[in-house]
């Protein structure tokens, strides 16, 4: 079994597989059978036959960017029960199609994170809920564009967050409202208060 080596070492924060291998091509197991150009289309009793029938080839929009089938991805996050499911459930087209192997682990632990990468042993992508890894391990990452992202797909700012030293690293799989300042319009203006614009002046 093959391992792809996607990245230099490792792929930080909140990065989507699908941005890594991209969408992949049809499997060995899914290959159309060869045709003279005519499918032979048997009429019941009932129905006579009109013309042929020209066959209609499955095109499957997955390409699996130089994967081969057996190659392997090892992947690290902190899902787990029924969001690791539902998470592995959205992989499975992929290994389905490129006959690819995914060997995940899930941890919170960064240590474990850190312990592997400074072994010399990382996974190849690693979805992780802060930047942290990212700009700890900048050097050691290969930029999503090499491995076949496209920046257009994103707003400037989703590129920005997974940014660093100047390259493009990492991109969001979800961003979540951690708080929110409410307020009371009626009461500022009673007494003259004006709403801040920055965090300094919250």
């Amino acid at each position: 079994m093959r391992r792809i080596t996607v990245f230099k070492t490792l792929i930080s924060i909140l990065l989507i597989l699908p941005f890594i291998l991209g969408a992949c091509q049809t499997g060995p197991d899914q290959t159309p059978e060869p045709t003279d150009g005519v499918v032979d289309v048997q009429p019941t009793e009932d129905v006579e036959p009109t013309e042929e029938v020209m066959p209609t080839e499955e095109v499957s929009m997955i390409d699996c960017k130089g994967a081969a089938p057996g190659d392997e991805v090892t992947l690290l996050y902190q899902w787990s029960g029924a969001e690791e499911e539902k998470f592995n459930s959205i992989l499975q087209p992929l290994v389905d199609a490129c006959g690819i192997s995914v060997v995940p682990e899930s941890s919170r632990d960064q240590a474990v994170l850190d312990t592997r990468v400074q072994a010399g042993d990382p996974w190849d992508i690693v979805i992780w809920p802060s930047t942290g890894p990212m700009v700890t391990y900048v050097d050691s990452l290969q930029p999503l564009a090499d491995a076949g992202a496209h920046a257009e797909n994103y707003e400037d700012y989703w590129i920005n967050l997974g940014t660093a030293g100047g390259a493009w690293l990492a991109v969001p799989v979800k961003a979540d409202i951690k708080s929110i300042v409410w307020y009371s319009p009626l009461v500022f203006e009673a007494n003259g208060y004006t709403v801040p614009t920055t965090l300094a002046e919250l």
